[in-house]
């Protein structure tokens, strides 16, 4: 049994041999995003289309979104991620879906470290919890993209682990991220803070326990 493993760095290329059956998906970013002149400017058209609502949580942020519009669309094989991740949860040879956040999952490189809580109260109005998720998904169009993606894999039984080397989710702002992930549709198995995902991952005894030859006796 396989699990599949989406990240945007290219590091766990070349460690993935720790846990041959976590096979790597290297999600495709652009790499100088932070460096490029076209990441405010990408930024404000994205955001100027989306509702008020979320224009509202953006504003929250001050300016730290480090927005790559690039990121988690597609996989560095040019294939569609949502459509990748759909149709691994269809196979029955594979148990389980680890996912990274930034530039992954979310198309930021950040988070806040204030509780959703700290948020919500300076907020007006009764839609923060969706609004904070769409804007988290990048917009509405992405949002809906993630809700049917998590939905098919819950629909096949396979289990989600979420890991991330943002500190953030050391913080307060972990419960940003719960629920964040509640609006898209899931609770994860375990939500984990992880630098070396793949020294992480070969000590996992969960992902270890679903992972490796099918033995037939």
């Amino acid at each position: 049994m396989f699990v599949q493993f989406y990240d945007n760095n290219w590091h766990n290329r070349d460690v993935n041999f720790q846990c041959p059956y976590i096979i790597y998906n290297k999600v495709f970013c652009d790499q100088k995003f932070r460096h490029h002149s076209a990441d405010n400017e990408a930024f404000t058209n994205f955001i100027t289309n989306e509702s008020a609502s979320v224009q509202k949580i953006s504003s929250l942020y001050s300016h730290r979104h480090h927005y790559d519009p690039m990121s988690g669309i597609k996989l560095e094989s040019g294939v569609d991620f949502f459509g990748h991740v759909e149709n691994m949860a269809r196979s029955s040879q594979v148990s389980a879906f680890v996912f990274d956040w930034d530039r992954t999952l979310q198309p930021y490189e950040s988070m806040l470290t204030h509780s959703v809580d700290y948020l919500k109260a300076q907020y007006d109005g009764d839609d923060f919890m969706q609004a904070l998720a769409i804007y988290h998904a990048g917009g509405h169009e992405r949002f809906q993209k993630l809700r049917h993606m998590f939905g098919v894999i819950k629909q096949c039984k396979k289990k989600i682990c979420i890991l991330t080397g943002n500190p953030a989710i050391l913080t307060e702002g972990r419960s940003i991220y719960i629920h964040v992930l509640k609006e898209w549709g899931i609770t994860p198995w375990y939500l984990a803070y992880a630098l070396d995902k793949y020294e992480f991952m070969a000590q996992d005894l969960f992902l270890q326990s679903v992972s490796g030859p099918m033995l037939r006796f």
